[in-house]
């Protein structure tokens, strides 16, 4: 696996960095990996490895450069610094950078030209604008900021979408009334697993960290199902019903 921190264009002349992750063996799939409120830190670089060691073409954009470039707030010591810059953020700029990277990607020689993302927290919620454009074949929310506040969209989906919260149904930012929604015809998939994949006591990084070899193939492997657009296994039937769902829209 080779990696390097590369520049992609955006708005004229301007530039912005991105962690870019190649597999010495690539398989065709690529995906964009969206960040915490931390940046794209060790983290954020670590996950993107671990789907090059699986022979994704990985990239990791930076969002926070408009307001300071080359940022990674501490998660132990500089959560408020990390949150005021996840409040400055522009999200459409911030998902047009994230498409400039998905972009990349499909020009690569080593993607087929189909390209997933998976985001974490803000990464989260901006994977769901992201299923919501025809650029992205898939994509995996993992505890995504506030995504009960954007179901006004959700029949905008035009991919496979892959939600993993760490709460349960009276989880008071995950209510009965979310899961409901996004189980239903308007929604295209909907997967939690408390107690695997979000079951350490903390809000952020419970999806992405380092914390156990059972939760890291957990989360890989869901995340792979996602990208490939092809949600198996449990996720076949809310697959089916996303088909049925976009052709009605299409016709």
């Amino acid at each position: 696996m080779t990696a390097s921190l590369i520049q992609l264009s955006s708005e004229g002349d301007k530039a912005f960095r991105a962690y870019l992750a190649v597999p010495d063996q690539p398989s065709g799939h690529a995906v964009v990996i969206l960040q915490e409120i931390f940046g794209i830190n060790a983290n954020i670089r670590g996950i993107a490895d671990e789907y090059a060691a699986a022979g994704y073409v990985t990239i990791a954009p930076d969002l926070f450069w408009r307001q300071e470039r080359r940022v990674e707030p501490d998660p132990a010591t500089d959560r408020e610094r990390a949150t005021a810059l996840m409040k400055g953020l522009n999200q459409a700029q911030a998902i047009d950078d994230s498409l400039a990277a998905a972009a990349y990607l499909r020009r690569s020689k080593n993607s087929s030209g189909k390209t997933g993302a998976v985001g974490y927290c803000l990464g989260g919620r901006l994977a769901f604008f992201l299923a919501t454009r025809l650029e992205i074949a898939a994509a995996v929310s993992y505890y995504g900021v506030a995504i009960e506040s954007v179901l006004d969209r959700v029949d905008e989906l035009d991919a496979p979408l892959l939600l993993h919260h760490r709460g349960g149904p009276n989880d008071a930012s995950f209510t009965r009334g979310v899961r409901s929604v996004l189980c239903s015809p308007q929604g295209s998939a909907f997967f939690s697993r408390p107690g695997r994949v979000h079951d350490v006591g903390t809000d952020h990084g419970s999806g992405s960290g380092r914390r156990g070899r059972h939760r890291e193939k957990s989360r890989v492997d869901g995340g792979h199902r996602s990208e490939e657009g092809r949600a198996r296994n449990d996720q076949g039937r809310l697959r089916r019903q996303h088909r049925r769902q976009r052709g009605a829209r299409l016709g």
